[in-house]
């Protein structure tokens, strides 16, 4: 399943197609990530709130389930595990996690834009985003080197980006709920 013709449809590519659709530009025939910019969505602060807020503080309803801030301690802890069995056999990571922190970043950058386009006024946000999204698509291609090399200091380098983008995650995410916040009194 891919983007084609601006819809979502089955189709064969040849690999070359494949390693080019991580990043959508006009030179290819598909894209796997491209918001649909055509839609017009009413937008509801509230709701934006409420999500952003469930997102720094998030509330485990099921104890195998996480969500929010909290994916980074499970995503440190699973490299930890491998890095602690790095003595036995190599073993592999499943990609993906890190793809799916990568699209979510792509996300929040493409929907910081919209709401900076509205009402936030504070480009050092959408700056900050940018940052968080760049270093995320980085863990991601180092989950990639990682998978061909199963050299571990690859892991230690992605535990590095991914203590870094937690912390930046949560001063951006903080500084939109507070602006939110104050739109919504």
């Amino acid at each position: 399943m891919a983007y084609s013709n601006d819809r979502l449809s089955r189709i064969k590519i040849p690999v070359s197609e494949l390693k080019n659709s991580l990043y959508c530009c006009e030179k290819v025939d598909f894209c796997i990530f491209r918001p649909n910019a055509s839609v017009d969505v009413k937008i509801d602060l509230s709701v934006i709130y409420k999500s952003l807020y469930r997102y720094i503080y998030p509330v485990h309803i099921e104890e195998d389930k996480v969500y929010g801030i909290d994916v980074y301690n499970v995503l440190k802890d699973s490299i930890q595990d491998i890095v602690s069995r790095a003595n036995e056999e190599g073993e592999g990571v499943n990609l993906r996690p890190f793809r799916l922190l990568w699209e979510h970043k792509k996300m929040w950058k493409e929907r910081i834009a919209k709401l900076n386009g509205l009402f936030l006024t504070a480009y050092e946000i959408e700056n900050e985003i940018e940052i968080i999204e760049n270093k995320a698509r980085i863990i991601f291609m180092l989950a990639l080197k990682y998978q061909i090399t199963w050299r571990n200091s690859i892991l230690q380098r992605i535990m590095n980006y991914l203590k870094e983008i937690e912390v930046k995650d949560k001063v951006w995410s903080h500084a939109v709920l507070e602006v939110i916040g104050k739109s919504l009194n």
